[in-house]
């Protein structure tokens, strides 16, 4: 499975790649034909009053259904649990239905 991170307005460190991808192999491991993960991280700047916070979005591309969540949170970490735990959800969900 190939796993791509990209940012928009936020660098990605290379403990955060580290971390996303050794969680990638969770989602490997529960869906057989997965072929890639995108994971992309965006900084949202302050808005009417409200101090910026970091958006993961999660896609996960597969021969079925393209399995896609967002969370938001005040770090990039934060946010990936989210996002992660949410993608994990709707992964059951699709083999409870097959």
């Amino acid at each position: 499975m190939d796993v791509t991170i990209t940012g928009r307005g936020v660098g990605i460190p290379e403990r955060f790649e580290d971390y996303a991808t050794e969680k990638a192999t969770k989602v490997a491991g529960l869906v057989e034909k997965a072929l890639a993960l995108e994971i992309k991280v965006v900084r949202h700047h302050e808005t009417r009053g409200v101090t910026g916070d970091d958006r993961v979005e999660l896609t996960l591309v597969s021969p079925g259904p393209v399995i896609r969540t967002e969370a938001g949170a005040a770090d990039k970490y934060a946010a990936f649990d989210l996002a992660f735990d949410k993608l994990l959800e709707r992964i059951r969900q699709a083999k409870d239905r097959r």
